[in-house]
């Protein structure tokens, strides 16, 4: 996974020493890949296990993982010219980025969500901040199709609704990160409490991964050389509407 983008959907769940670890990375690429740990940590004035912390919130197993996803990275961009940055326009990269859901989206986890879906009595759908709008289109679709459907985005309630669910309901977490307080609670407390569980992410390194019922790998954006302003959650949308179709399909 491109280490950039993973910095960046995990920064609100980033303490402030971890903000300036991601700010160092950020703005020196080219050195991090060749610093050991302990020249990373005195450079900021940190320490070794900060930078460890940093690293494994991200979903790394450690810095020198880290630090080789970035050398990949660079190795992989540095034939990129200007002339071939200036050619990636808003559209464009949405464009690459959407086309590419029906490569990451498995259709065995797209059948999974859609048989949990079936069976279930009541579905709740959870997302949080932007994320939450998303969560908000996703269920008004669904109950436009007969299913009973509970949006739930507001952070305090999250726990609470997870907590109350029967074990034949559906519940699906919307997050870019899937590293976010609150979903994370959600999301522990769901398969502790053995209810058919669903993620949407676009964090391929979550540690949900292999724990829900469901996992859903949705693509993120590989390139961003104008550093334009995109938002991820045309691409969560688009997924929910080509589940929608798919849900429907005979």
């Amino acid at each position: 996974m491109n280490p950039i983008f993973l910095m960046r959907i995990n920064e609100t769940n980033l303490t402030k020493s971890e903000l300036l670890i991601m700010d160092y990375a950020l703005n020196n690429l080219e050195a991090v890949s060749n610093l050991s740990i302990n020249e990373f940590a005195d450079n900021l004035e940190l320490s070794k296990s900060a930078i460890s912390r940093f690293c494994k919130k991200l979903g790394y197993h450690g810095y020198s993982q880290f630090k080789y996803d970035i050398k990949r990275y660079l190795s992989e961009n540095i034939h990129v010219t200007p002339q071939e940055s200036q050619t990636h326009t808003v559209a464009s990269i949405y464009a690459e980025t959407i086309a590419e859901i029906d490569e990451t989206v498995y259709p065995g986890e797209m059948q999974k969500l859609k048989d949990l879906l079936l069976r279930a009595r009541r579905v709740k759908v959870f997302g949080f901040s932007e994320t939450g709008l998303t969560a908000k289109f996703f269920g008004l679709r669904l109950a436009g199709h007969g299913y009973d459907v509970e949006v739930v985005t507001h952070s305090s309630f999250i726990y609470r609704k997870v907590e109350l669910s029967q074990k034949d309901d559906l519940l699906i977490f919307l997050s870019l990160s899937a590293n976010t307080d609150y979903i994370k609670d959600g999301v522990h407390r769901a398969l502790k409490n053995d209810i058919p569980t669903a993620l949407v992410t676009q964090n391929t390194r979550s540690v949900f991964r292999n724990k829900v019922d469901a996992f859903i790998e949705l693509p993120f954006f590989k390139d961003n050389p104008g550093n334009l302003i995109l938002d991820s959650q045309v691409i969560m949308q688009t997924f929910c509407l080509t589940f929608i179709n798919f849900l429907v399909s005979k």
